[in-house]
């Protein structure tokens, strides 16, 4: 079983999540749960979406035990630069520790450039100078202009990169077989209904 948290807090993009949702939620056609998901904030109080939705936290960062967590996923928000972020950066740089994923996409790639995180991985974001905005940052020389890059336990995304983001995370878990995968990715990338039947197949198969 794997244990995901994902961080919410206000001005969060509600949207930039919703692939992630959908592909962790096929694990209701397998015969046993292969993850669990909490949503985790600073405080226990609701917090509100930038889309206007009120979301209530499961737990709190800072109850949150690093050693116990497989991911961590940020949501891109107004306020990644903010001094109270620093709790859920401190989590992260932890989870990395204990060799747990970390995921960012847009604003939330902010907060990792700011802890050198993405000083030494291959990244991406909304654009280079969306990071060289911070002044700590040092990966400019590995950044990739792509939706979303994989490397060395973190994965990062540009605001439009949602979906593959979605599936470099699945993948790093192993939530399912390969082929699963790969027809989910390919399906809500195309739309094309012989993915739909390749996904139902592998996930009959596994």
């Amino acid at each position: 079983m794997k244990h995901i948290c994902i961080y919410i807090q206000d001005t969060m993009a509600d949207w930039e999540h919703g692939y992630l949702l959908q592909g962790i939620s096929l694990q209701n056609a397998l015969p046993n749960p292969v993850c669990d998901v909490r949503f985790v904030a600073d405080t226990p109080d609701p917090v509100t979406t930038v889309g206007g939705m009120t979301v209530v936290p499961d737990s709190i960062v800072e109850d949150v035990v690093p050693a116990d967590l497989d991911a961590l996923v940020l949501i891109g928000a107004d306020t990644w630069l903010a001094d109270d972020r620093r709790h859920v950066l401190d989590l992260a740089e932890e989870v990395l520790e204990h060799d747990g994923t970390v995921a960012a996409i847009c604003g939330a790639t902010l907060g990792l450039a700011g802890r050198g995180l993405l000083d030494t991985r291959r990244h991406t974001s909304n654009a280079p100078e969306f990071l060289t905005a911070v002044g700590s940052y040092r990966g400019e020389h590995l950044y990739e202009h792509a939706a979303a890059v994989a490397n060395e336990h973190v994965v990062t995304a540009s605001s439009a990169g949602p979906l593959l983001w979605a599936k470099l995370i699945i993948e790093q878990l192993g939530l399912y077989p390969q082929e699963a995968i790969d027809a989910w990715f390919d399906y809500y990338d195309t739309a094309d209904p012989t993915h739909f039947s390749r996904l139902l197949s592998a996930l009959e198969a596994a």
